[in-house]
């Protein structure tokens, strides 16, 4: 085949699935600057000096030159212990504590979701466990893409004055994505939410009246809900924003004759208990396995010291992290505390009265306002439960749990004329100061690449 064929079919693919095409461009380009930084050489000791060498490579160590030993880089950290789920199972300990956790002998604090997915690519692909776990979070990062691209294709307001193009970037520069690249639930778990978002979009404010192709989307956002909690526990939180998002907008939204919808309430409640279930599922194996549900947070707490306690929201440390940690990424992940939660704050200064239509100017339409709506609460739930759940140990992991918070607040502004991107007045005037800052952002992210590829931990 020849690459005038190549480029043929790659531009009939484009015509026919764009959104699809645009979403494989992107994760490919991404991947590939992650390869090219991924160190190619030296031994499985040297490569993972800074993990517990794990057990199961004592005889069968990973690749570490060529390719696959970059892509077996991935593969660090968290990506070890979803190794020894999809290699293993979840196994446990009498009494676990973090040497058991870090040796991979306790592993039930890791939802079975990503492995699960890097289970089906293994048995189609045939490849090793570590090849199929670092080719997992690429797939399902084109589909994070993909539906992205779609929801902004929907979301974006027919007087909106930015380009598709410009949320893209806004998204792309965020210093963690790369995380989507990598061995850990992220991309999955982005990709779950997100198809959670656009089935229930699609079924709330359909293209096409036909009932059958609503009650589809319907459970398409259901599927995705499950399969959302049974990656990780901040699924939870997720899964109650269509039914949030219904109660105020029926009680609180000024609409023309604000009439009940019953049908909608329930349908909401349906897919929010289903998505749940992605999570009671999980448990209810664990007790099925070890005769106990909260097996998962006694190791938690066992292992990581990670428990609910919420002391930390009275410390003013915890809102204002100076001086800055001796660990350089850690004290960013405290950080993103006050940034996050004054974005958060501005966002519904700026969307509740819009998405409630009391804000005053132009009429916003129905669909639009539900949708800023919906995207304000998903990011105030997936922050709070972020922030709650690592609140103990200060906050370690938020530079990385913001992600998706970023791109909840990026559909929300999406949807409303009043709050562009100029990001609430952070994104500054100048394009000059625009390129610095981008350029600063793309430099932040190779940096992690690097240190990640290299074994460090980065958040």
């Amino acid at each position: 085949m020849g690459w005038s064929q190549i480029r043929s079919i790659m531009k009939s693919f484009q015509e026919k699935c764009p959104n699809l095409g645009r979403a494989v461009i992107l994760v490919g380009a991404h991947l590939s600057v992650a390869l090219f930084l991924a160190p190619g050489l030296g031994s499985p000791r040297e490569a993972y000096s800074r993990v517990v060498y794990p057990f199961f490579w004592e005889s069968n160590p990973p690749p570490v030159q060529g390719l696959e030993g970059r892509m077996a880089r991935l593969v660090n950290w968290d990506g070890i212990h979803f190794l020894s789920i999809l290699r293993n199972g979840y196994t446990r300990t009498d009494l676990p504590g973090p040497h058991s956790v870090h040796e991979y002998r306790d592993n039930v604090s890791f939802f079975p979701g990503f492995p699960l997915l890097a289970s089906g690519v293994q048995k189609v692909t045939g490849l090793s466990a570590e090849m199929a776990l670092a080719l997992t979070s690429p797939l399902a990062a084109v589909l994070m893409w993909f539906y992205f691209l779609r929801l902004l294709q929907r979301w974006r307001g027919p007087d909106s004055s930015v380009s598709r193009v410009s949320y893209l970037i806004a998204a792309l520069l965020f210093p963690t994505l790369f995380y989507t690249l990598v061995a850990y639930s992220e991309a999955t778990f982005l990709a779950a939410w997100l198809g959670l978002l656009l089935g229930w979009d699609q079924f709330r404010w359909p293209a096409s009246n036909h009932p059958a192709s609503r009650w589809l989307w319907l459970l398409f956002a259901a599927f995705h809900g499950f399969f959302m909690c049974l990656t990780r526990s901040a699924g939870l939180a997720a899964a109650i924003t269509p039914l949030v998002t219904e109660i105020i907008y029926q009680i609180f939204s000024k609409r023309p004759g604000r009439r009940f919808e019953p049908a909608m309430m329930l349908a909401s409640l349906g897919v929010s208990l289903v998505a749940m279930a992605g999570q009671a599922a999980y448990f209810g194996y664990l007790h099925w396995l070890f005769g106990d549900w909260k097996w998962h947070y006694v190791v938690q707490k066992a292992g990581y010291g990670n428990e609910l306690n919420l002391a930390g929201l009275w410390d003013w440390r915890t809102y204002f992290p100076f001086p800055p940690d001796a660990r350089f990424t850690p004290w960013l992940s405290q950080l993103m505390v006050p940034l996050a939660l004054g974005l958060l704050i501005w966002l519904s200064i700026r969307c509740l009265p819009s998405a409630l239509g009391k804000a005053r100017g132009p009429v916003v339409p129905a669909e639009q306002r539900y949708r800023g709506l919906l995207g304000a609460i998903s990011a105030w739930s997936l922050f709070m439960i972020a922030f709650l759940g690592t609140l103990a140990l200060r906050n370690p992991g938020m530079f990385r749990y913001a992600l998706p918070v970023w791109l909840a607040v990026l559909l929300a502004a999406s949807s409303l004329r009043q709050i562009e991107l100029t990001l609430f007045g952070l994104v500054p005037r100048s394009r000059g100061l625009r390129v610095a800052a981008g350029f600063v952002l793309v430099l932040t992210q190779l940096f992690f690449i690097a240190r990640f590829t290299r074994g460090y931990w980065v958040s």
